[in-house]
């Protein structure tokens, strides 16, 4: 995956889920605690670049065990980030239902998609093929 097909994809990503947040502010009881949807895509658009430069540089790496690391690492990461986030919103901003969680998960089921499908297209096509002893 090129860096501009990857831009590409990140920008219709991001608006799509902006739209997507924006529609979410229109119910009622979402509105008040839609900073958790919106914090949450500029996190994970930061996250998403960040993912997909260490995924360049590892998949070029002599050692094939350097991707599947980098990818483990990234899934247990965004598992404490998240969680941690979550945690951290509820215990200070107090929010007002217990759907506050819902825009969150919206973005993050679609950019961990992205990831994935970023990831894949990145190890076809530096994928080594495995040595036969």
């Amino acid at each position: 995956m090129t860096a501009r097909s990857f831009f590409l994809y990140l920008t219709l990503v991001s608006v799509t889920s902006a739209a997507l947040l924006s529609l979410m502010a229109m119910n009622e009881v979402l509105a008040p605690d839609m900073e958790l949807g919106w914090l949450s895509l500029i996190i994970f658009i930061i996250l998403t670049v960040s993912i997909y430069g260490l995924a360049l540089f590892t998949a070029v790496s002599p050692n094939p065990n350097h991707f599947t690391l980098l990818f483990l690492g990234v899934v247990f990461f965004k598992i404490l980030l998240c969680a941690s986030l979550v945690y951290v919103y509820q215990v200070y901003r107090h929010p007002s239902s217990k759907y506050f969680v819902f825009p969150f998960l919206m973005i993050y089921l679609i950019f961990t998609v992205f990831e994935v499908f970023t990831m894949t297209r990145i190890n076809s096509k530096y994928a080594k093929p495995a040595s036969k002893k």
